[in-house]
């Protein structure tokens, strides 16, 4: 345990998590867009997993995945798709949980059951993603003999690692309860804390951020209700929203349009 203790600080360094209360604060340097580069809204979807009812009224904190931008548009590299590099899957009743690495830093989080939906893509930054790639080795997952892993449980893990140069993988299945082998562990524990990082964030991991509305944008609420841009306010730093689902008309600081909305909204309202 304290080899893959020292391996989740290296992560978390180069990661460099840090507490972020729940004010809004757009990182710095990231450039302005206008919608076309604000991912489509999931049907039923989340901004991000919601705060325990426990911690409500406490100064909660979630981790800052510094360094990271969203993945908005087309992700190719030279004329083509990114290979796989690692896949986590979890399943636990109604529940499911997945995480996707691919080259060039980009993955993919999709989660359900948590009464929505949370879809992100977002790219990270170099040393994060050589770390990955030396951890989620094809040695340490084989290494584990698959008959040790199996369980009599419809709850379940799976944990695929892949070369990208020839193809060839790896896949051990678990229940979410087993006690792992302690390689496995490693790679388990780091895609868990990067998959709940990523799942918890409303500013960094958002299309929205650094989104610049214009009038006429539509957008899709964690309330699940379609909004129209109507007018901007004090040069860009407020927006009036006007539902298109009922007679509401809302205001917010440009800031925080990404604590409160899941995405772009492109079909046209009825």
């Amino acid at each position: 345990m304290q080899a893959c203790r020292i391996v989740l600080l290296a992560l978390v360094a180069l990661i460099r998590f840090e507490p972020l209360t729940l004010v809004a604060q757009t990182p710095e340097g990231t450039p302005g867009h206008d919608i076309s580069s604000v991912a489509d809204a999931p049907h039923g979807g989340m901004v991000a997993i919601p705060i325990p009812d426990e911690e409500s009224g406490k100064a909660f904190e979630i981790p800052e995945l510094a360094g990271t931008r969203p993945a908005v548009g087309s992700q190719l590299i030279n004329g083509r798709l990114p290979r796989p590099l690692a896949d986590y899957y979890v399943r636990v009743g109604k529940v499911t949980q997945r995480i996707s690495l691919f080259e060039g830093g980009l993955v993919s989080v999709r989660i359900s059951g948590i009464g929505g939906k949370i879809e992100k893509r977002l790219l990270l930054p170099p040393d994060a993603v050589k770390v990955l790639e030396e951890e989620m080795s094809l040695v340490r997952v084989a290494e584990v003999r698959d008959e040790l892993l199996k369980a009599n449980t419809p709850d379940v893990t799976i944990l695929r690692v892949r070369d990208p140069a020839t193809g060839f993988k790896v896949e051990r299945r678990f229940s979410p309860s087993v006690v792992l082998p302690p390689g496995l562990q490693r790679c388990r524990l780091i895609l868990e804390d990067l998959m709940r990082a990523i799942a918890q964030d409303r500013e960094v991991t958002s299309s929205l951020t650094g989104y610049v509305p214009r009038v006429g944008d539509r957008l899709v609420g964690e309330d699940r209700k379609s909004y129209e841009v109507t007018r901007i306010i004090r040069n860009g730093e407020l927006v009036e929203l006007r539902s298109l689902d009922d007679p509401t008309t809302r205001y917010f600081a440009t800031k925080d349009l990404p604590h409160h909305f899941v995405g772009a909204k492109r079909t046209a309202p009825n």
